[in-house]
């Protein structure tokens, strides 16, 4: 019963008005220039979205930007910029090499857990 009580008040609470969640266009457009400039130091789209992601998150932990920014800069925006500038660049070769160590020891754990029996 209190349930079906608490549903209703939920329902019957007024909701925002729409317009005042639109972001505004100058943004999106600033953000599709950034990536599309973002891309050409990392043309891996999917690697592109790893390294902003990352960056996002160490930025929303309070870590300073590398660069320059504006008050209405998202963090995305903060770390394509970064990537633009070469203040923040992925290496393939340290991840190509981390793949293998990964990869070794995978192969070797089944060999080492025989021989310690």
């Amino acid at each position: 019963m209190q349930f079906l009580t608490a549903a209703r008040n939920v329902r019957d609470t007024p909701s925002l008005p729409a317009s005042g969640r639109k972001a505004p266009k100058t943004r999106c457009h600033m953000s599709s220039q950034l990536l599309e400039e973002a891309m050409k130091k990392i043309p891996s789209q999917q690697i592109l979205v790893n390294v902003v992601t990352k960056r996002v998150r160490q930025l929303s932990q309070g870590q300073r930007a590398l660069v320059d920014h504006g008050p209405r800069m998202g963090f995305s925006d903060i770390a394509l910029t970064e990537i633009i500038q070469g203040k923040l660049a992925f290496d393939a070769e340290m991840k190509q090499l981390s793949a293998l160590v990964d990869q070794a020891a995978t192969a070797l754990a089944p060999m080492l857990s025989s021989s310690a029996s």
